[in-house]
């Protein structure tokens, strides 16, 4: 890239957007793009099907011209822009298989028909089903006679072995009559509901992607799903092959990443990046997964990346800080999911692209020290970081002072709350606090909060087993499930108190519900020292 080795390339490690962006939105999702200062808009379901690759019409309502036309304001803007594609996957609405069935699509074998059938019959005879034994878990269930696909229900396991529930004419085909020994094969398709090439097809997608992307110029595109291409029956080699073919009929440079990784691909990958954000929050969508890849990415010369986060209408600058500390402390890239209602219907939207900007900036200028990326690492330490010019950084550390609540069985009338003092050494600043339901089943009633004896906090009347409540320091309190999704906010009415430096007390009750070992935990996050950073005149 540019006359840079791909493995030395600080393009390969940069931060990207992932994001379902239009021809009629693209400039609004390049202004976001922009002010979180990361480097490639990634489209993440660009097609209509894939096999040929034809755009969805509601996306790109002037199909390829379209595609070109938001690529070109993204170079403009000396930007990448990519899309995503599930490699050699075909859906059953491609012109591969609809409205005449290509040959040559993979089959795990074949068998003849028994007697005549015509166009309408449901049940059909065959002369064995050991081929459809083996494909427990196909999702479409679908054979070709010809050029007449057929879905069936079920089948017979002892002869007189037979196809029920017949579904003629499948996916747009012809339903018509067929005779005693006409062969049948059975198509091979996958979970995701598609089907695969054979070897000599898949030949044919290598083109129709590679042709999509010389036209409209895309510069990035991921070769998700990869390990598809062992259906062709060639193993490592179909996986490598495709990516080589790819590669060289390309007619300019384009990022790619891939589900997985072979020895000779590595030779044309640029990055792998893995880690889904539908399962949780930031903190708990498969974090394991993404801290632990890490140190095999860096034994095998391969940029750091952390996988895929998501901005929604309930992210807060907590979450996005969090992030991008990890990101920091791994010197790696990210991708980070932009989808419009969402970054509309969020107040800080403006605050999380900035924050994002001004980690990644500091990030690629290498202003971390290794004490400090050591630091970063850690999932337990949150940090706050500001741009004070354009050479001078400010990294704040935060100190989670912890606290512990559980049932207590004393005499009748005797208090059960938990009382604590913790110190702030750090300067005035807003109080933050976390409360957490720690349990597996159970709820949490009538929380009671105090403050320096002084201020008591409005809460909400119950919290089940695993729940959290995060005060950020605003009057808005945030409620998040076991998995940390945002379920809802519960306004307490007035803001907490200002956290003066020196002791301050605590005090906590509430009534457990369900189950005695239900615990409560407090965090009260409190900002550290200020350490200043300083970019090299180099």
């Amino acid at each position: 890239i540019d006359g840079v080795w791909i493995k030395e390339s600080s393009e390969t490690g940069r931060a990207y957007v992932i994001s379902p962006f239009t021809e009629s939105n693209v400039d609004q999702t390049l202004d976001w793009l922009r002010k979180s200062g990361l480097r490639s808009l990634y489209h993440e379901d660009p097609f209509e099907t894939w096999g040929n690759f034809k755009l969805r019409k509601d996306y790109f309502p002037n199909g390829r011209e379209g595609l070109k036309a938001c690529v070109t304001k993204a170079k403009e803007a000396n930007l990448y822009m990519g899309v995503h594609t599930l490699t050699n996957f075909i859906t059953p609405d491609d012109a591969f298989v609809t409205p005449i069935p290509d040959p040559r699509l993979a089959i795990l074998g074949s068998t003849t028909l028994l007697q005549d059938i015509s166009a309408t019959v449901s049940g059909i005879e065959i002369a064995d089903t050991l081929l459809l034994k083996v494909k427990k878990n196909s999702k479409l269930n679908t054979v070709r006679i010809g050029e007449e696909l057929i879905q069936y229900g079920s089948f017979s396991e002892e002869k007189p072995f037979k196809l029920y529930d017949c579904k003629r004419g499948a996916w747009g085909t012809i339903a018509s009559a067929h005779s005693a020994g006409d062969t049948l094969v059975n198509l091979l398709d996958f979970a995701y509901r598609t089907f695969y090439p054979n070897w000599d097809m898949q030949n044919d997608m290598v083109k129709n992607i590679t042709d999509l992307i010389n036209e409209t110029g895309i510069t990035q595109m991921g070769f998700d799903g990869h390990e598809g291409c062992y259906a062709t029956g060639h193993g490592d080699y179909a996986m490598d092959k495709y990516a080589n073919d790819w590669y060289n009929l390309l007619d300019h440079v384009v990022i790619n990443s891939s589900s997985r990784l072979k020895h000779y691909y590595w030779h044309i990958n640029h990055f792998i990046n893995w880690g889904e954000p539908w399962y949780g929050g930031f903190r708990e969508s498969q974090s394991d997964r993404r801290f632990k890849v890490q140190p095999f990415l860096e034994r095998n010369y391969l940029r750091n990346m952390l996988g895929w986060f998501m901005i929604k209408s309930s992210t807060i600058p907590g979450d996005i800080e969090w992030m991008m500390a990890r990101a920091a402390g791994y010197n790696a890239g990210f991708a980070m999911v932009l989808r419009e209602s969402e970054l509309l219907n969020n107040p800080y939207t403006d605050e999380l692209l900035g924050l994002i900007k001004i980690w990644e900036e500091a990030r690629l200028a290498g202003v971390f020290s290794d004490e400090q990326c050591e630091s970063l690492r850690n999932n337990n330490n949150e940090f706050h970081l500001e741009k004070r010019d354009d050479k001078t950084y400010v990294l704040n550390s935060y100190t989670n002072n912890s606290f512990e609540h559980e049932k207590k069985v004393l005499q009748p009338g005797e208090p059960t709350d938990s009382e604590w003092n913790f110190k702030n050494d750090g300067g005035e600043q807003k109080l933050r606090f976390r409360l957490t339901i720690k349990g597996e089943v159970g709820k949490v009633e009538n929380f009671d909060l105090e403050f320096d004896r002084s201020f008591k906090f409005n809460l909400p009347k119950e919290a089940l087993a695993g729940y959290s409540l995060v005060c950020d320091g605003s009057e808005v309190l945030r409620i998040y499930d076991q998995k940390g999704r945002f379920i809802e906010t519960f306004d307490m009415g007035r803001k907490p108190p200002v956290m003066r430096k020196g002791t301050h007390y605590l005090r906590f009750d509430c009534q457990f519900k369900g189950n005695d070992d239900l615990k409560v935990n407090l965090i009260v996050k409190q900002k550290g020292a200020e350490e200043i950073m300083q970019i090299d005149d180099m």
